[in-house]
């Protein structure tokens, strides 16, 4: 299980003490504030964040929970150059029986929130699935997910076109498209179980050996 470290002593409340930054910093942070042992932002080494990162999530699925608001500032990394990524942030987390109740309707971040919330229809736990997809897209392509758009216009994007409405570089391995396609669809119902897409990024990693 990918786990948090947290600080009682914290006068504000649970602070987290990850020193690698956030993997939206090491994504799309100014080269200026890069540590010199950071990772490059590659496949190689950006893939195996993410399947830490679904496992976390696979497990809170397992223990009936959704996250709810999965995004690369979630996603924090120790220092080094092999990290350990941190899922954090479980204020908007909720037991799955909670969902689609009273103020449960809405949560998230628009460039990476479902279809079903911004429609504010009955969704499922398959809302972290559709959120890591477009997280994938983020480290793949390291750009930002649907960078200036406003939330209607990313609505429309998520809601009619495939891959969420994100760019795919043709020469992406067959399997990563494929992945992206799937957990990124527009019917929950179509997306796969965290379980499944954290078998998929196994294969998907095959396809980007480290350097020697």
């Amino acid at each position: 299980m990918v786990d948090c470290q947290w600080n009682k002593s914290s006068p504000t409340g649970p602070a987290l003490q990850v020193e690698g930054g956030s993997l939206f910093d090491l994504l799309h942070g100014p080269p200026s504030a890069r540590r010199h042992d950071a990772i490059e932002c590659d496949p190689s080494n950006l893939l195996p964040i993410m399947q830490q990162t679904c496992a976390a999530l696979a497990y809170m699925h397992a223990m009936l929970m959704a996250h709810r608001d999965v995004k690369s500032h979630n996603v924090l990394l120790t220092r080094g150059k092999i990290p350990t990524a941190k899922l954090c942030d479980f204020g908007l987390a909720r037991p799955k029986s909670e969902l689609c109740t009273g103020t449960m309707q809405y949560a998230g971040t628009a460039c990476y929130m479902a279809p079903e919330l911004f429609a504010k229809r009955k969704y499922t736990e398959a809302v972290d699935v559709f959120a890591l997809g477009v997280m994938l897209w983020e480290v793949m392509s390291t750009e930002i997910p649907h960078a200036n758009l406003e939330p209607a216009d990313i609505a429309h994007r998520v809601t009619t076109k495939e891959y969420a409405g994100l760019p795919v570089t043709h020469s992406w391995p067959k399997p990563l498209k494929a992945l992206l396609k799937t957990s990124t669809a527009v019917t929950y119902e179509e997306r796969p179980a965290m379980v499944s897409v954290g078998q998929q990024l196994q294969q998907i990693v095959l396809e980007f050996p480290a350097p020697d």
